[in-house]
């Protein structure tokens, strides 16, 4: 037959937000993961951006200003350092806009557009990984995980994401449910 393979073909594609542990406060706090404005030419709509990377978006890459007051990019490793540790929210692709529409969508200037495939592609990324949403997304409607020592870990719901932040959670926590106070 065919090379189609069979079954599991409704397993949905999952494209990841990725950010750092500095970040996570704000983002509880508000419920959703809002788009980044900083830096958004006016006239554009700022954008929510995902990744079908796997492990890590190398555009989500920090930077920091040195002692000079010169900025300097960071590497994973340092972006995760710096940043509080690695964090990332997951959601299925058919909710997000893949990154040939969204220029468009987003009324991203073509330069612009050019631009920001011309830096990804430097940085190591692959523009046809790049999704987004022109809304926040709740974070209700995303999977949660965090960076531990190199694996992403699922944060279990019972164990609660702000647990983990303060260095509380461990997988070990019981489900609280699963006990009976008889």
């Amino acid at each position: 037959g065919s090379g189609r393979r069979r079954g599991g073909g409704d397993m949905k594609k999952i494209a990841w937000h990725y950010t750092v542990g500095a970040r996570m406060g704000s983002i509880l706090e508000s419920g959703e993961i809002r788009a980044a404005t900083l830096y958004v030419p006016k006239g554009e709509i700022p954008i929510v951006w995902f990744s079908t990377r796997s492990y890590w978006e190398p555009t989500a890459n920090k930077a920091l200003l040195n002692e000079r007051g010169e900025i300097v990019s960071l590497g994973f490793e340092q972006t995760i350092l710096h940043g509080g540790g690695g964090w990332r929210f997951g959601i299925s692709v058919d909710q997000l806009i893949p990154w040939s529409r969204l220029k468009a969508a987003a009324r991203i200037h073509p330069d612009t557009a050019r631009d920001l495939t011309r830096s990804g592609k430097a940085k190591g990324a692959d523009p046809m990984c790049w999704y987004g949403s022109l809304q926040p997304i709740p974070l209700s409607a995303c999977v949660i995980e965090r960076l531990d020592g190199g694996t992403w870990i699922r944060e279990a719901a019972h164990c609660g994401v702000t647990g983990a932040l303060r260095g509380s959670c461990s997988w070990q926590d019981r489900d609280p449910d699963a006990s009976s106070s008889a």
